[in-house]
Parts: structure tokens; sequence; C-alpha cells
């Protein structure tokens, strides 16, 4: 079960991170490999943190702290995606 509100927040994150993905994935090739390979790693350390988070809030589903964290992880990971297309957009 989530916490109320948290459908709203999701569905809007995942439609953004769809989005954002679509580009990034379309306009890799147009990326430095070095770019390329730094913006996948982070993205995957960036995902785990997501998931960690996930875990954690649903073992306390009340933690005000943990729900901080998972939406600070979520934050990065459309940021991070918004400036890798902004890359992608810049390179084309």
């Amino acid at each position: 079960m989530t916490p109320a509100g948290w459908e709203t927040v999701l569905g809007g994150y995942e439609e953004a991170v769809t989005d954002l993905e679509v580009i990034f994935e379309t306009g890799r090739e147009v990326l430095d490999p070095e770019t390329l390979r730094v913006l996948e790693g982070t993205l995957q350390t960036i995902d785990q943190a997501i998931r960690e988070s996930q875990e954690a809030l649903a073992q306390d589903p009340g933690s005000r702290f943990l729900g901080r964290l998972l939406k600070e992880n979520m934050r990065r990971k459309v940021e991070l995606l918004r400036q890798a297309a902004a890359a992608v957009y810049a390179n084309t």
C-alpha cells in the first residue's frame, strides 16, 4: 500500500522519466562515449538509490524521512535525464 498522494506523484514521475529516456536513448549516438559512460553509471547509481528507498519505505511507510529521500532520488533522476536530453539536443 502506498501513502495517500503517492499515486499522483508516481504517475507524473513515470511519465516524465519515460519521455526523457526516449530522448536519451534515441540520441545517445551523438554523445561523446565518456559522457555516455558517466551518464549511464550515474543513472544506475540513482536507480539503485530509488530501489533502496522504496524497499525501506515499504518497511516503514509512515517515515517522512524515507518519503523525502525517495522523492529526492526521483528528482535527481529526472534532473539527470533532463541534462542528458539537453546534451542530446545540443549535439544534434
